[in-house]
């Protein structure tokens, strides 16, 4: 929507969700879906389920399935820097007066 958009370019727009611990996700997907790191060492592998994680930190569910979707470059990394995500509706960027958007 700008007309200094480019594909290479960062355009400079924040985006901040509200209420991320209130997604619906089916629970065939809460149990299939894990998140696997592995910390280098032996027997390091950590699984965790997508049902735990919303349990424990609903932010971070939605974060990491922005940056899934996200180019696996520095300007991915730039564009989710500028990506806020709270599990509820309090949020400290009131001067930035966010909009509800209706679904």
């Amino acid at each position: 929507h700008k007309p200094t958009w480019a594909p290479n370019l960062d355009s400079g727009d924040h985006v901040i969700v509200l209420n991320a611990g209130r997604i619906a996700v089916t629970a065939a997907k809460c149990e299939t879906k894990s998140y696997i790191r592995h910390s280098g060492y032996p027997q390091g592998l950590k699984e965790e389920r997508l049902g735990d994680l919303l349990k424990r930190r609903p932010e971070q569910a939605v974060r990491r399935a922005v940056k899934g979707m996200l180019p696996k470059t520095r300007l991915g990394a730039q564009q989710l820097r500028k990506l806020k995500v709270y599990a509820g509706a309090e949020h400290p960027h009131g001067a930035q007066q966010p909009k509800k958007l209706e679904l």
